[in-house]
């Protein structure tokens, strides 16, 4: 999100965006016929720093996930038995045990950054963090039995994929 609204400045000012914020751009596009989705500290960073004509720019693009029962626990333990920073094991379980505000989902499908070294600490943790999670999935109840992990991709394979998606 920091990149696309970097990206909406620079643009304003007719300056050309890095490969980063262009990315971000192409992934936000609304013809993809993804849902994105982003934290409630998210949306009130938004508020404060950035531009309201950005805001208003994406604030069409995006929805708020709202933490369900599980969210502070899976944090918890992704912090703890992990070692993810607090920020990064919150976002992780947020997408894992989030809705929209509507109630009508159980976590996302994918969690896009940028951030290569979260992404490859849970990469290199995946076996481990899958294993626990199911340990802790077994003992809920419904709703939370569906709930999967979601897969960590950068912003560019989140591209890949819903390219891939949208020609099905």
């Amino acid at each position: 999100m920091r990149r696309y609204a970097e990206g909406y400045a620079r643009s304003a000012r007719n300056q050309p965006l890095t490969p980063e914020q262009q990315l971000a751009h192409f992934l936000l596009q609304p013809s993809s016929g993804a849902r994105f989705f982003i934290s409630r500290e998210l949306a009130n960073l938004l508020r404060l720093h950035v531009p309201p004509s950005v805001v208003e720019q994406v604030a069409s693009l995006l929805q708020l996930l709202i933490p369900l029962k599980y969210q502070r626990r899976w944090a918890r333990r992704l912090h703890q038995d992990f070692g993810f920073s607090r920020e990064d094991a919150h976002l992780l379980s947020l997408a894992t045990f989030g809705s929209d505000l509507s109630g009508e989902i159980l976590g996302v499908d994918l969690f896009v950054t940028f951030d290569l070294k979260l992404i490859d600490r849970f990469t290199a943790s995946s076996s481990t963090i899958k294993k626990r999670f199911s340990r802790m999935v077994s003992h809920l109840r419904h709703p939370y039995t569906p709930v999967l992990l979601p897969e960590v991709v950068t912003p560019a394979e989140a591209l890949h994929l819903l390219s891939t998606v949208t020609e099905e």
